[in-house]
């Protein structure tokens, strides 16, 4: 019987300025910033990295 492959969920690193601070999936890290999960998906594109004013970028691994 053929198991069925299990799909990887994308890995995100949240920096503070120049400082790596944390990683995990998009669920984790929406939970340890308080905002959404598609939020960090979001934040997580170039063109959002370039507009962060808060010193956070969240960066797709």
């Amino acid at each position: 019987m053929a198991m069925k492959a299990r799909k990887r969920e994308q890995i995100y690193a949240v920096y503070r300025g120049d400082k790596f601070f944390f990683d995990g999936t998009a669920r984790e890290v929406a939970d340890a910033l308080g905002i959404k999960v598609s939020s960090v998906r979001k934040l997580a594109t170039p063109s959002q990295q370039v507009r962060s004013k808060s010193g956070t970028t969240i960066v797709k691994l």
